[in-house]
């Protein structure tokens, strides 16, 4: 992965010292999202296996409605742990904070490799979205507070691809290891994490919000490759941290000054910022990839898809992992804005075409020969998805709000999100049943076509900009 980072960008010949130490942090901290993947793709063999006379479960097949349950009720964990870590990053700081999200994830897989009946799976599929809260809260943060302005965008979009990864890693594993077997992967994937990432200093913002000059200064030294305190940094790195101690205003803080009160939210740029990052992230719900990823094996299935659903579902996973690295290659390249509107108006075309043969097909049209067209249209869907609809929203908040409001409006972002989340997934079969998977699909490809709209309208581009001059570009 390191490998991909490092092509994804205009580097010099070769990898400096001052680059890599953020490209290895960024790398330990997206460790938690492979399992957050891993447990999205987790429910589409799964739950049919469990549904079926061949059930691992020694209390027998579970119904359809414990299916749906089980698919939900992550987000209702997700929504409790976006709450809970949100919250404790910034009371205890964004590294120790994104550490202990290991342990929630952790025991839910433990939980499914001793599953009796479907209970236990319940209470892990909630631990599993209680880590997963942590994950959408807390990496993009740290991540955001250790990246350069440079590749801040490259870095940030990490950890859609690193999710897409690991709900690929999770189809596979999942779909042809033993049931009991497969959470031994996600497990040892943990113990990397927590091996690695205990070694990582604090972000050197966190630091300064907390008016700990000296350790902020060590921090950031760290991150950008002076590990030694008697080297002298270059003048650019110089200037960035004095612009970080600016922004501060380290001599003049004092206790009232970090309580949170209405004048944050008063200025033009805050509303502007909080308008953007709100509606990017319902967009990002209504797009529908999550949804359908969950479903993916019904879906083929019920459009008459020649291609076996765990399959197709893998080729999903895959060229959705391909897709999130087109977001690494552009995204400081091309700009923010560019990928967000190609991205949606390509995710709405496609779910166009899709929900287009999905109607053909439940009308009983012949549609001998085309039966690769679903798994082309949701393939699409989620490669173009990934680049930008998907892969940017979180990255783009971080870079949009001030560090006093970052944090709380994340855990908010976040939690609207599971509540999206949640009532898709959960109430998404009852959808089909009244009117249609192709009414579905066209109602995502609609909010699709709306955020080329918005993006276009309203977000400023934000690409290789430092905070102070996005403020003024939302201020105009």
């Amino acid at each position: 992965m390191l490998a991909l980072l490092y092509f994804s960008f205009d580097f010099p010949t070769k990898m400096t010292w001052n680059l890599f130490y953020q490209f290895y942090a960024c790398f330990c901290a997206n460790c938690v999202g492979i399992i957050y993947g891993i447990t999205i793709g987790w429910a589409s063999p799964s739950i049919p296996l469990l549904q079926s006379e061949n059930s691992p479960l020694l209390s027998g097949p579970i119904t359809e409605e414990d299916g749906s349950w089980i698919n939900s009720i992550m987000c209702i964990g997700g929504l409790v742990g976006t709450l809970f870590f949100g919250w404790m990053g910034d009371y205890f700081g964004r590294k120790w904070s994104l550490y202990l999200v290991a342990l929630p994830s952790m025991a839910s897989y433990l939980l499914i490799a001793i599953a009796l009946d479907v209970h236990y799976l319940y209470v892990a599929r909630f631990l599993a979205g209680f880590g997963g809260g942590g994950v959408f809260v807390l990496v993009p943060l740290f991540v955001t507070e250790i990246a350069e302005d440079s590749i801040r965008g490259t870095l940030g979009a990490c950890l859609i691809l690193i999710v897409n990864f690991g709900v690929l890693v999770g189809l596979a594993i999942c779909g042809y290891l033993d049931f009991f077997v497969a959470p031994l992967i996600p497990i040892s994937i943990l113990l990397v994490f927590l091996i690695l990432f205990q070694f990582l200093p604090e972000t050197p913002q966190y630091l300064l919000m907390r008016r700990r000059k000296i350790d902020a200064e060590a921090s950031f030294r760290f991150y950008r490759g002076y590990r030694k305190s008697t080297e002298e940094m270059a003048e650019k790195y110089v200037k960035e941290f004095t612009a970080l101690q600016k922004i501060y205003d380290i001599s003049s803080v004092n206790s009232d000054d970090q309580k949170l009160s209405m004048k944050d939210f008063t200025p033009k740029s805050t509303k502007l910022a909080l308008l953007i990052s709100f509606t990017l992230v319902i967009l990002a719900c209504f797009c529908g990839t999550f949804t359908l990823i969950n479903y993916a094996a019904d879906i083929f299935n019920d459009a008459g898809s020649s291609f076996s659903p765990n399959i197709a579902a893998i080729i999903v996973g895959a060229i959705q992992v391909f897709g999130s690295c087109g977001s690494y290659v552009l995204v400081d390249r091309a700009g923010r804005r560019i990928l967000l509107m190609g991205s949606a108006l390509g995710t709405g075309i496609f779910h166009s075409i899709m929900a287009v043969y999905v109607y053909l097909s439940s009308i009983g049209y012949n549609l001998e020969g085309y039966e690769w067209i679903p798994v082309v249209a949701l393939s699409a869907v989620m490669l173009i998805s990934a680049i930008g609809v998907v892969a940017l929203p979180y990255p783009i908040i971080a870079e949009l709000m001030p560090t006093k409001l970052r944090g709380l409006i994340v855990s908010i972002a976040a939690a609207i999100s599971w509540i999206i989340s949640f009532t898709l997934v959960k109430y998404f079969s009852y959808c089909i049943q009244l009117i249609g998977l192709h009414a579905c699909i066209g109602f995502f490809a609609a909010c699709c076509f709306f955020e080329v709209l918005f993006v276009a309208i309203v977000l400023p581009e934000t690409k290789g900009k430092n905070y102070e001059e996005i403020v003024n570009l939302l201020s105009k």
